[in-house]
């Protein structure tokens, strides 16, 4: 958050419109008012209209969406870098199509950012289709308030199937998922591929 000092600073700084600040950065354009002459200054305020201010804010879950780790494959053709970077994407667009990998939810408590999914394409696949179902439903429901819903459900399958003594599809893909065979670390894996699997 910044005010808008702070805001075209950081724009000069990087050389970006401030447009596309917006777009990129959905905290952006939320800033604090000047604080009035005569009375302190709290976190991220600047005492003075004219003074740039502004506050770091972690990206996290919530206030602006769903946050997920970018594609690492993706970040390193750009960056040149294995550096993490994290994006702004709803749970039903987190496979990146060019490198068949899923983007993890930051913040789940596990070091596992992109999951390889060139084994399990079906996933990929599931994508491209609710992609489709959205633009179809425009007319009245809610894609993110149906994908909830389906998502909602379906893990209560999942813990459901806990035993997956007659399930057969999703070990298949966890299996995948994890490089062929979860082994000792069976229980890690369904945790952390869950999503991506289901």
């Amino acid at each position: 958050m910044r005010n808008p000092v702070g805001r075209q600073l950081l724009a000069r700084l990087g050389g970006v419109d401030e447009r596309v600040l917006v777009r990129a950065l959905p905290a952006f354009g939320d800033g604090p008012h000047p604080t009035p002459p005569g009375m302190p200054a709290g976190p991220g305020e600047a005492a003075w209209p004219d003074t740039a201010a502004g506050r770091w804010k972690v990206a996290s879950a919530g206030e602006y969406g769903p946050v997920a780790y970018g594609c690492r494959l993706c970040t390193a053709a750009r960056t040149g870098h294995d550096t993490v970077v994290v994006r702004y994407v709803a749970p039903w667009q987190r496979v990146c199509v060019r490198h068949e990998r899923w983007m993890q939810t930051c913040g789940d408590g596990h070091r596992q950012r992109n999951l390889d999914l060139r084994t399990v394409p079906e996933i990929t696949a599931a994508q491209q289709t609710w992609a489709r179902t959205v633009r179809t439903t425009a007319g009245g429901a809610d894609p993110g308030r149906a994908f909830a819903l389906a998502h909602a459900v379906v893990c209560a399958w999942w813990e459901q199937a806990l035993e997956w003594e007659q399930e057969r599809i999703w070990p298949a893909r966890l299996h995948a998922v994890a490089g062929g065979d979860a082994g000792p670390r069976f229980w890690w894996w369904r945790v952390v591929a869950r999503d991506a699997v289901t």
